[in-house]
């Protein structure tokens, strides 16, 4: 990983802001809790995402109170919670940075020892996913997203989290990659669609786009594609041409919510586990890609398949 000239200079500035969000959060200080949020920021976490400032600063204060009725001290006192954050990873690209980092809490609400001192706890753990951006020469959160391992639902995925801040990160550098619109009838705009979409996949994913020679003496056969295969390549596809209607204003398109980068991180994410998993070269991966674009298409399933697709997204 390479570091720009200015790279500790904002990673300070970063620290700094995860800094101030704990003193806050944890000494009930809820407007600087919520000014260090874009105005359209957003915060994800156990009850759901809410977004804009003052909403974040309203929802947290209730949040806060609710969590003094559960967790109290041995004299039934509300328990005083303490956030850390330890290690942290930081990616900075021009005005924008992502930021993944291992927490935990501890509380007062244990047990008094010999000595009559209250002991204390270690609680629940878990990450934080965010997105940032600098504005008028702060760094502000635009997007967090608090993972929680003691929570159905809202445990950090199995895969490094370092890996898919990369991702975040790479699909935003390739995002200037505007998709060409398809034809009405496909044509042969839906190939040029899906090459458009390719460099992104390959700025994410370099680990797994090996030379094509090099993969076709390692495999030279590729393994079928599973149910769940192809489910990720007609969803990629799906998502392609919606994006690229919803930029020329197709009201087709505009009738499904803008996908943006969540289309395009699942583009990157399914068509690279399919390459994986089925063994794909780049050649493979496009044709894949082409035909199932084409189907939909030619068949006039989009509108059909997208709502299915929709539910592989995370919350916008």
């Amino acid at each position: 990983m390479r570091y720009s000239p200015t790279y500790a200079q904002d990673r300070a500035e970063i620290q700094d802001l995860m800094a101030r969000y704990l003193f806050a959060m944890d000494h009930n200080d809820f407007d600087t809790y919520a000014d260090l949020f874009t105005e359209d920021g957003t915060l994800e976490y156990a009850r759901g995402a809410i977004t804009g400032r003052e909403a974040i600063r309203e929802t947290t204060m209730g949040f806060k109170q609710a969590v003094g009725e559960i967790y109290k001290d041995v004299d039934g006192n509300p328990a005083v919670l303490r956030h850390v954050l330890c290690q942290s990873v930081i990616r900075v690209e021009g005005t924008r940075a992502w930021h993944t980092g291992f927490w935990f809490e501890t509380a007062n609400d244990g047990p008094r020892d010999a000595s009559g001192r209250v002991t204390p706890t270690m609680g629940t753990f878990g990450t934080y996913e965010d997105e940032l951006v600098k504005v008028a020469g702060e760094w502000k959160f635009a997007y967090r997203n608090i993972r929680n391992e003691f929570l159905a639902g809202r445990e950090t995925a199995q895969e490094n989290p370092v890996r898919a801040l990369d991702t975040k990160a790479r699909v935003h550098l390739g995002s200037e990659l505007a998709p060409e619109p398809p034809a009405p009838n496909g044509g042969g705009k839906v190939a040029s669609l899906i090459r458009k979409l390719l460099p992104v996949l390959a700025l994410a994913c370099a680990p797994l786009m090996v030379p094509d020679q090099a993969r076709a003496q390692d495999a030279p056969t590729a393994a079928p594609l599973s149910l769940e295969h192809r489910m990720l390549l007609r969803c990629s596809a799906a998502f392609a041409l919606v994006t690229a209607g919803q930029q020329t204003g197709e009201p087709q398109a505009r009738a499904f919510p803008a996908l943006g980068t969540r289309g395009r991180e699942f583009f990157v994410r399914a068509s690279a586990k399919v390459m994986d998993e089925a063994r794909l070269d780049r050649a493979g991966i496009t044709r894949s890609l082409e035909a199932e674009a084409r189907d939909l298409v030619d068949t006039g399933t989009l509108a059909q398949v997208m709502p299915v697709c929709l539910t592989q997204l995370p919350p916008q």
